[in-house]
């Protein structure tokens, strides 16, 4: 419910991590917030992926996908 997601004993390496876009829901923003320059560059924050670097006994937390529910309008 609250979009935190977790993967463990991943190697060593470079990653990209891709949402599926829920029905309903407008793409905010892909963001990671950890280090400058700890992941490559994330070229767009809109598309859904974010590339990460991970390296030995790191813990890479702060990579969010944001999301918008457009409000629905109901002709009476």
């Amino acid at each position: 419910a609250s979009g935190a997601y977790t993967f463990t004993s991943i190697a060593p390496g470079d990653y990209v991590v891709v949402q599926t876009q829920p029905a309903g829901y407008v793409s905010v923003t892909d963001g990671d917030t950890t280090t400058p320059g700890d992941d490559v560059a994330n070229a767009s924050l809109t598309d859904n992926r974010i590339p990460v670097s991970i390296t030995a006994g790191e813990t890479d937390d702060g990579n969010q996908f944001v999301e918008s529910c457009p409000t629905i309008t109901v002709n009476p």
